[in-house]
């Protein structure tokens, strides 16, 4: 009797925390032409990674949330637009998942953005008051996306977007670049560090020796600062140099010494453990994928 009670109140619990879930919780999907596009609120069901291989630009509706990257970190606002390039370390620390509401477009290198956005694609920029042009195409998206006609609110996000990047590109002036402070440059110094030599055998000491602080120290530090631990950056950043090199025909069994590891057993678990897929698939996969293109 005691266990049918136990096992009751478990599936009670389970279903009110569904409920919770499902009610503070919603996404809209929609892909074209090697373009992303995604309307969501609450935790993002997604698989992450801090570095990703394409470019991204979110629209922050809602929520309590901190932006953090390899340069600065930085409290964000509703309404506050952020144009991240591919390859850069990011990280957004969000204190109530629930109220977490963001438009987002992610998509790869390709001519159109050469020409509409070239100096935005350099690095991170926050664009804090956007015009009222930028809103308007912004929420547009967001409703046509919640459309039941899905495919031609496709090719409607599609056009949108092209403006959305020129308006970026107009209004990019009104960007804010901001840095770390002063007493956070030890941050800076470690990502440029570890910059130079990514793709070589490194290991934590080095870094905390050439920062001059303990291990732990450099630990707790980055952690707090970046979110991310030292060992997770640096193997983020090897797998995209891995998978650029991968895409652009090299063969993965020959790389991984180039990629900073010592044996090809790690490199395999490493790879696949970020892209839930073998270098020898992602190989196979490469022709149709959007990234690195």
């Amino acid at each position: 009797m005691y266990i049918e009670k136990k096992y009751i109140y478990i599936a009670k619990t389970i279903k009110v925390c569904y409920g919770y879930f499902m009610n503070n919780f919603f996404e809209e999907k929609a892909d074209y032409n090697q373009i992303s596009f995604r309307y969501a609120r609450g935790r993002s069901l997604q698989r992450g990674n801090e570095i990703h291989p394409f470019h991204e630009i979110l629209y922050y509706i809602d929520g309590n949330a901190t932006f953090l990257s390899a340069d600065f970190k930085e409290d964000l606002s509703s309404g506050t637009l952020l144009v991240i390039p591919k390859e850069m370390y990011h990280k957004f620390h969000i204190r109530e998942q629930n109220q977490y509401v963001r438009f987002v477009i992610n998509f790869p290198d390709s001519e159109i953005i050469k020409d509409i956005l070239p100096s935005a694609m350099s690095q991170i920029r926050i664009i804090k008051n956007v015009n009222v042009n930028i809103r308007h195409l912004l929420n547009r998206m967001c409703d046509v996306i919640c459309s039941s006609e899905k495919e031609s609110a496709k090719v409607f996000l599609y056009g949108t977007f092209l403006s959305l990047l020129a308006e970026i590109g107009f209004d990019i002036s009104n960007a804010t670049l901001p840095r770390f402070r002063e007493k956070e440059q030890l941050i800076s110094r470690c990502i440029a560090f570890i910059e130079e030599r990514y793709t070589s055998v490194i290991h934590v000491e080095d870094i905390a020796k050439e920062m001059c602080v303990s291990k732990p120290t450099l630990f707790q530090y980055f952690k707090n600062e970046l979110g991310v631990s030292v060992h997770k950056y640096i193997t983020e950043k090897r797998m995209i140099y891995a998978r650029k090199l991968i895409y652009q025909g090299e063969n993965p069994t020959k790389i991984y010494k180039e990629c900073g590891f010592s044996d090809y057993s790690s490199f395999y678990k490493a790879y696949k453990k970020m892209f839930l897929k073998s270098p020898a698939d992602d190989k196979m996969l490469s022709e149709e994928s959007m990234y690195f293109k």
